[in-house]
């Protein structure tokens, strides 16, 4: 419509300085003709000089938390550019359709600008974002050159930081830790030491009194608290495909349960088997292990079928969230999830 419209300009101007024979509105025709045949070339000279891309290849984030991803724009050329058009596609890999967004930018000053959307992800796994599309205008919005990208970034989408009370399990509750012979963690038997706090201690651990009296943290190390090290296998290939619902609060679970570990004072090493790369184990102790953890998980390509491999460990967890010693099922991590304030 644009480029109608200023070609009927042109036209008017020239009728109008032709009728009245006035040599300004003929030569003010002929200038808006080169500035719309300007407009053409100078779109396809922005193409050429126009870089775009992710400002980071890879990157994380918690799922249901608001994440802005940013795009940053390049002019190479010595003229400031135009106006700009990005289409992006964005999606889990299982989708079949994923999502699409337009971005409109425009350079204000300088050679580098940067823009970006913002999203929130509703399930656990990486997200994979790619830019297939640039449109350059110029200065008038008369003409656009289309340009193909292929710039691409990963998003890593972890469960929230959330916790869930495994005491059941490790023998401090009743006695169905000793029948099912599970370890404790650390927060039963004797008192070794008070000690300060430090990031990754659990707040049940605390000593209240202690730190009434002295205005610092303090918290009780038992024994056997240190050094407790478990071993967890993680049964994900059976005879069925698992929904996304499924493997989300698989992940969720999973990184509640050793984040219980963790904070208790032990570390677990965790194994599992993948099609390509076989048996593959990470030894989990922190925040960032488990983060570490879930992003080999998610990229690891299972095969749904029996498992043939036998793997000795202490504990063995399946995709249906039931924990096995032994070959006995000693319960389920679907516990209620309470989630941390101010994470």
């Amino acid at each position: 419509m644009k480029r109608i419209g200023f070609l009927s300009l042109i036209l008017a101007t020239w009728y109008i300085a032709a009728m009245y024979k006035q040599p300004a509105l003929m030569a003010l025709a002929l200038t808006e003709l080169f500035l719309f045949v300007g407009m053409f070339f100078m779109s396809r000279f922005f193409k050429r000089r126009m870089d775009v891309c992710f400002e980071k290849r890879k990157d994380e984030t918690v799922k249901g938390k608001n994440y802005m991803c940013r795009v940053r724009l390049e002019n190479r050329g010595w003229m400031p550019a135009g106006r700009l058009g990005i289409r992006l596609r964005y999606g889990f890999k299982d989708e079949e359709h994923p999502r699409k967004i337009r971005l409109a930018a425009a350079f204000s000053e300088g050679k580098r600008e940067s823009t970006g959307f913002s999203l929130t992800a509703s399930r656990c796994g990486i997200l994979h974002m790619e830019m297939d599309r640039l449109w350059v205008y110029d200065y008038l919005s008369l003409f656009r050159s289309e340009k193909k990208m292929e710039a691409s970034m990963q998003l890593a989408v972890f469960p929230p930081k959330e916790t869930v009370d495994f005491s059941w399990l490790t023998g401090n509750r009743e006695k169905s830790g000793e029948e099912n012979g599970c370890r404790p963690l650390g927060d039963g038997g004797e008192i070794r030491q008070l000690r300060e706090y430090r990031d990754g201690d659990s707040a049940r651990n605390i000593h209240w009194k202690q730190t009434a009296r002295t205005g610092e943290i303090w918290v009780k190390e038992y024994d056997g608290q240190e050094g407790e090290k478990l071993s967890l296998f993680l049964s994900m290939s059976d005879e069925r495909e698992h929904t996304v619902e499924e493997r989300d609060r698989f992940y969720t679970m999973l990184a509640a349960y050793l984040r219980f570990v963790a904070e208790n004072g032990g570390e677990t090493m965790v194994m599992w088997l993948d099609k390509e790369k076989g048996l593959c184990q990470a030894q989990v102790r922190d925040e960032a292990g488990i983060r570490s953890l879930l992003w080999e998980l998610y990229q690891t390509f299972f095969e749904y079928k029996d498992l043939k491999k036998e793997v000795r460990t202490d504990y063995r967890l399946d995709m249906d969230l039931r924990l096995w010693k032994d070959g006995v099922a000693v319960g389920r991590l679907d516990g209620k999830i309470k989630t941390k304030v101010g994470v």
